[in-house]
This record gives structure tokens, C-alpha cells and sequence, in this order.
């Protein structure tokens, strides 16, 4: 038992140690792709059968069983990216928006396309928002952390706080508490508004000091997503605003039926990929006048394999996670958890919080602890409908440290990396989200 105790502190020590690795690799510039596979290997010395092991027999599976899950997901998004980029459709919206409201409306322009995408259980929005958020701010000449920021703290306030939204961190406490997706609904609204408060006031604060700074578009970010071009189109050969607002219109529209409409019988990436392919083939026929006709096979086709890294670099990000999650030190903190003589509802939050943080996905998280604490949140009386609602909010809290494939894809298809964004992003989805999250819990504490 003594030997046991001492082989779960190492393994302690080794995923914090692993954690730490990964974000100082990641800040020194190194892909985390590979920071990705070195804190595997550190994670791997203390797991059965040593870092091979680890690394063949847990990483590489799931790093390829996740790659093949999101591939054509990241190929066709960044289709429809470079489609739009090619025909000068993101150049057209982005005038026409900041013409209509000013250039003060792109963060919350940013917050609602995203939030929108979120609720109708889009989980792949990075590559509809992103490509449309670049050209507004490379027209308003605005920094991509701006875009990027508006755009995780829409993802994080519908996602996680919005009662009634059919997006798995809302689903899954239904199938093992037996609520529904409006359960604690009066404290989650409370957190959607306080995500939304506080990061859109956080974003304002962003572009007020970027303005005194002078802080402006970085045109020479490596745009993983088939990033704008580093000048802006002449209005002459830029196609008519109408035809962007009918692209985003069918969009949202397609993701909207194929994701609702049983009779399709689309799964979610399925609705989402169709939704991207039919609207990009549409901005192509349309406003194909508007491409560069010696070079739209060629334009297309950069815009496109951009995004392959993207699907490598989450494939190991997961595979980090499955490492971790493998370890004698993960399932001891879990029993450690419950055995905490604390309300149901403090534990729920930092059973939630703890776990996501060491495995980089807080619906995975959420999954595993309401599974271990169901009976002892039944014996406590505890009212579901609250432990629900906190799971669900907390699930987005410590999940965002930098080994977050969520937070990692964002700032790539942002065009930025963890030295430029990943400060930025840790406030609107660390900080806040614990803000919010905390609130949540007190007042189920007061209420139920």
C-alpha cells in the first residue's frame, strides 16, 4: 500500500511536471505537436509498461482515432475558408458590416456569429467564424487577438451557461443526473449574462489599449487557416455586398436544417461539412468573376492543406490527455475527490474544474465526475437540476490551460500561437469562467 501511495505521487508529479513542459515549450515557440509528444513521454516514465508504452499503446491511438474524427471536418473548413478569401467574399462582408454599424460593432459581431453557430451545436465554428472575423478586422485594421478573444467568449457563454442549448456539455448531465437541458436554468442565465458582461467588457478594454498602443492587424501572422491576404481588394474588383450576406445567410441557414431535421439524417459533423460545402460551392459559382483565374486552383488549394497541421496538432493534444488520464495518479485525485466531506455543490465544481484542467477537456471531465459522485451526490440530497447547471458552467473553467485542443486550434486559425494570444485567452476563458463558475456554485449553495 505504502509503494502504491508513492508510485500515485509520482504519477502527481509527473502530470504537473508534464503540464508545466507543455506550456513552457509551447510559449518558447515550439508546435504543440511535438510539446504535445514530450510531456506524453514525461507523463509515460511513471505510467504500467513505462513512455513506450504510453506513447504506442494510449497516445498514438487516440491521437489517430481523433484525427480521423475531425479531419474532413478541418479539410472542408478550410475550404470554404480559402473559397472565401479567393472570390473576395470575406473583403465584401467585412466592408459592408463596418460601413452599416462601425467599427466598434466587430467584437460583438464576432460574439453573436459564434454564439449563434454554439447553440445550433456547431462544434467546428472556428472555421466559419474565423475566415469572416479576419476580414473585419483587417478592414478596421483591428489586432486578430481582438477577433480571437470576442470569438472564445461567445463560444464559452452559450456553450457552457445558456439553458436549453443541445450541445453535448448540456446533454450529458441529462443522461446521468435524469435533468434536462433547462435544468438550473435560473442560475444559468445569471452565468450567461455574467459571461457575456465581463468578456465583451474585457474585448473593449482589449481594443482600448491596443488603440493607445497602437497596436494594429498583423498582417504577417502565419494565418493557419488560409489568413487574408496581406492587402485589401480594390472596391472594383470586390463582389456586390448581397451575395456575402447570402453566403453567411445560407450558411448558418444549412448548419441550422441539417443539424435539426432528423429526416437528413446528418450526425453533427456531418450537418456541418455539408452546410460548409454547399455554401462554399455557392460563393465559388457566384463570384468566381472575382477570382484570379490563373491562380484559383493553386489559391484554393494552399487555403485548403493549410489546415492539415491543425488536425495532427489535435490528434496529439488528445493523445496528451489520454496519457494523462491512464495514470494511477488520475483515478486517485477522483477517489480523493470523493471522499471530501463538503456540499455536493463544492465538490461538484472542484471535482469539475480539477480534472479538466489535467485533462484538457472539461465535457470529458464532467463526464467522469458526476459518474463517480452520483451517489454521494444522492445521498446528500442534493438538487440535480444545480449540479447539473454547475458541472456544465465549470466544464469550461481550468480545461482552457494551454493543453486545450479548443483553445490551441482557436489561436491557429487566428494565425497566432500561444506567445502572441494564449495571455489573452486565459483571461476569457481561465479567469472569467471561474468568475462565473463561482457565482454559480454560491448561489446553488444559498438556493437548493
Amino acid at each position: 500500500m505504502k509503494g502504491r501511495k508513492c508510485y500515485d505521487w509520482r504519477c502527481r508529479i509527473a502530470i504537473v511536471l508534464g503540464i508545466a513542459i507543455f506550456i513552457i515549450l509551447a510559449y518558447k515557440g515550439l508546435s504543440p505537436i511535438l510539446a504535445s509528444l514530450v510531456a506524453s513521454v514525461i507523463i509515460g516514465c511513471t505510467c504500467e509498461g513505462g513512455p513506450l508504452n504510453a506513447v504506442f499503446n494510449t497516445f498514438m491511438p487516440q491521437a489517430v482515432n481523433f484525427m480521423s474524427s475531425v479531419l474532413l471536418l478541418i479539410v472542408i473548413g478550410g475550404l470554404l475558408s480559402a473559397v472565401l478569401e479567393t472570390t473576395g467574399t470575406t473583403d465584401s462582408l467585412a466592408n459592408g458590416i463596418i460601413r452599416l454599424l462601425g467599427e466598434k460593432s466587430i467584437p460583438i459581431v464576432v460574439f453573436v456569429m459564434t454564439g449563434l453557430l454554439c447553440f445550433l451545436g456547431v462544434g467546428s465554428y472556428q472555421f466559419i467564424v474565423a475566415p469572416l472575423a479576419l476580414g473585419l478586422l483587417k478592414k478596421a485594421n483591428i489586432s486578430r487577438n481582438i477577433g480571437l478573444v470576442a470569438m472564445l467568449v461567445g463560444a464559452n457563454a452559450v456553450t457552457y451557461c445558456l439553458p436549453g442549448t443541445s450541445v453535448t456539455p448540456n446533454l450529458m448531465p441529462t443522461t446521468i443526473l435524469g435533468t434536462n437541458i433547462y435544468a438550473g436554468a435560473g442560475v444559468g442565465i445569471v452565468a450567461f449574462l455574467l459571461a457575456t458582461v465581463l468578456g465583451l467588457v474585457y474585448v473593449y478594454w482589449m481594443m482600448r489599449v491596443y488603440q493607445k498602443q497602437g497596436v494594429l492587424f498583423e498582417q504577417d501572422a502565419a494565418a493557419a487557416a488560409g489568413g487574408p491576404p496581406a492587402k485589401q481588394r480594390d472596391a472594383d474588383k470586390m463582389p456586390p455586398f448581397w451575395t456575402a450576406i447570402v453566403t453567411i445567410v445560407l450558411l448558418f441557414g444549412l448548419c441550422f436544417l441539417f443539424s435539426m431535421v432528423p429526416a437528413f439524417g446528418f450526425d453533427a459533423t456531418q450537418a456541418v461539412v455539408m452546410a460548409q460545402l454547399l455554401a462554399a460551392l455557392w460563393a465559388f459559382v457566384v463570384n468566381f468573376k472575382y477570382m484570379n483565374r490563373g491562380t484559383i486552383l493553386k489559391d484554393i488549394s494552399r487555403g485548403t492543406l493549410a489546415v492539415i497541421p491543425l488536425a495532427v496538432m489535435l490528434g496529439f493534444i488528445s493523445g496528451f490527455g489520454a496519457v494523462a488520464q491512464s495514470t494511477a495518479a488520475f483515478g486517485a485525485l477522483l477517489n480523493g475527490l470523493i471522499s471530501l466531506n463538503i456540499s455536493p455543490y463544492l465538490l461538484t465544481f472542484l471535482g469539475v474544474a480539477l480534472l479538466a484542467g489535467c485533462m484538457g477537456n472539461g465535457t470529458g471531465a464532467l463526464v467522469m465526475v458526476l459518474n463517480a459522485l452520483y451517489p454521494t451526490l444522492s445521498a446528500a440530497n442534493a438538487n440535480m437540476g444545480a449540479v447539473h447547471r454547475i458541472a456544465t458552467v465549470t466544464a469550461s473553467t481550468l480545461d482552457s490551460l494551454p493543453h486545450n485542443t479548443n483553445v490551441c486550434v482557436s489561436m491557429q486559425v487566428f494565425g497566432m500561437n500561444h506567445k502572441t494570444s494564449y495571455k489573452y485567452a486565459f483571461v476569457s476563458t481561465v479567469l472569467i469562467p471561474l468568475i462565473f463558475a463561482g457565482v454559480t456554485t454560491v448561489l446553488c449553495m444559498i438556493l437548493y
